[in-house]
């Protein structure tokens, strides 16, 4: 007889690849509709995202090693899936940040230029950005080459800055 408890956490080591391979297909398909690459920000691989997905496993791992309850498993392996993919989706975005012909992506976030309503200059770090379905997305960086490369692309574009 199969048991349930120990069917979770290797669900979860299937998952890892699984989860890894969606984040892969997802970041190629955004960057395709982005367009070119027209100005390259900084790209750097950060050392905690290569931690995390070192750790989520042993996370996983840790349902054989302990008896855990039912719930317990499914939570820590849970945890373990979800640590794992945002760690991979950071990575693979941290490594594709710029301004591209058709929007920008920033420490895994991404805004094409016709999806937003207008800009908010907040202080000389951040921007924030409001689609035009109402979601706000903030962009917080240290150089003020990026905010300033930023406007001036968004004002090729005719987004209108509001302060």
């Amino acid at each position: 007889m199969i048991d349930v408890a120990m069917l979770v956490p290797a669900i979860a080591f299937v998952l890892l690849p699984v989860s890894a391979l969606f984040s892969y297909i997802r970041s190629r398909l955004i960057v395709r509709s982005l367009g070119a690459l027209e100005t390259p920000l900084v790209r750097r691989l950060r050392k905690q995202f290569f931690g995390i997905m070192f750790c989520t496993p042993v996370l996983i791992a840790l349902n054989y090693i302990r008896d855990f309850d039912l719930l317990v498993r499914i939570a820590v392996s849970g945890v373990g899936v979800l640590g794992f993919y945002i760690a991979f989706h950071d990575m693979l975005f941290s490594l594709l940040g710029g301004i591209y012909e058709k929007g920008i992506v920033w420490n895994g976030t991404w805004v094409l230029f016709d999806d937003i309503d207008f800009l908010d200059e907040r202080d000389p770090h951040t921007l924030t950005f409001q689609m035009k379905d109402r979601i706000r997305k903030d962009f917080v960086t240290v150089s003020g080459e990026f905010r300033e490369a930023v406007i001036a692309r968004l004002k090729e574009k005719t987004v209108s800055p509001e302060s």
